[in-house]
């Protein structure tokens, strides 16, 4: 089981992601946060494979943990899937 950080306080997009990584058959777990600390940590013990960001979520700096990302080269490993409104 591979766990997916999903960077959302957007219920109703998290329990879509939930519905297609229980159809996964359990190789996907999605671990939901929107606290940035715990996003940075959690990128950084766990270097998973791909994450998914809300982008237009409006409780989350999105864009501010993109910056994080993009000046720890520790942090880039792996694909980000970018959700918006736009």
């Amino acid at each position: 089981m591979r766990k997916i950080p999903v960077v959302s306080s957007d219920e109703k997009l998290n329990e879509i992601v939930r519905l297609e990584c229980s159809r996964s058959g359990g190789e996907f777990d999605p671990v939901f946060m929107s606290d940035r600390a715990e996003v940075i940590e959690f990128l950084k013990y766990e270097l998973p494979e791909m994450k998914i960001f809300y982008f237009s979520d409006p409780r989350i700096d999105c864009l501010g943990i993109l910056k994080e990302i993009q000046e720890d080269p520790w942090l880039h490993y792996g694909g980000i899937i970018a959700v918006h409104d736009n």
